[in-house]
């Protein structure tokens, strides 16, 4: 008879539900919780989760990245947020291959982007577009 154990995470993630969502991680599903509030407080306009953005070096599709939150704010503006426990060389190489695509999008439709910030413990990156 073969069992079939449970493989966990390579990270250590713990899965999290949230409003019947799944979640890859309690961080994840905390931030979720927390715009949620905020969307219900009138906070924000809305936000949309797990979005997937195609990634491209000289007109060529190298690989796609998909960002944990997309918040659209009260004023237009558009927060992307990206939740992590830890950084790994893959994420910060599609983290930077992000910055590059939306600099260029930015600068085509005379948009500005910028980085606001990390927050402590936790990886939070995130960028305003406006």
């Amino acid at each position: 008879m073969t069992y079939f154990q449970r493989r966990q995470n390579k990270y250590g993630n713990r899965p999290q539900v949230v409003d019947g969502i799944r979640y890859d991680s309690g961080l994840e599903g905390q931030r979720a919780s927390e715009l949620a509030l905020l969307e219900k407080a009138k906070e924000i306009k809305s936000w949309l989760r797990q979005i997937t953005l195609p990634l491209y070096f000289r007109d060529y599709k190298i690989t796609t990245y998909r960002i944990d939150f997309v918040v659209y704010e009260k004023d237009g503006s558009i927060t992307l947020e990206e939740i992590k426990g830890m950084e790994t060389y893959e994420w910060k190489m599609k983290w930077k291959m992000l910055e590059s695509r939306l600099a260029h999008d930015c600068e085509e439709r005379d948009r500005i982007y910028e980085i606001i910030g990390a927050k402590k413990d936790t990886v939070v990156k995130m960028m305003l577009i406006k």
